[in-house]
């Protein structure tokens, strides 16, 4: 898990034509990596 502590983050995925598909803007104070640390994975 990470907090992101200033600046913004864009969470992208990019599609099997190309295509960037965004998931996610992290913001300041916000945490992300939660479910891959429950599920004892990577980010």
């Amino acid at each position: 898990m990470h907090v992101l502590t200033s600046g913004f983050v864009r969470m992208a995925q990019t599609t099997a034509s190309g295509a960037r598909v965004i998931l996610r803007y992290v913001a300041p104070g916000e945490t992300f990596g939660t479910p891959a640390l429950l599920a004892g994975g990577t980010y």
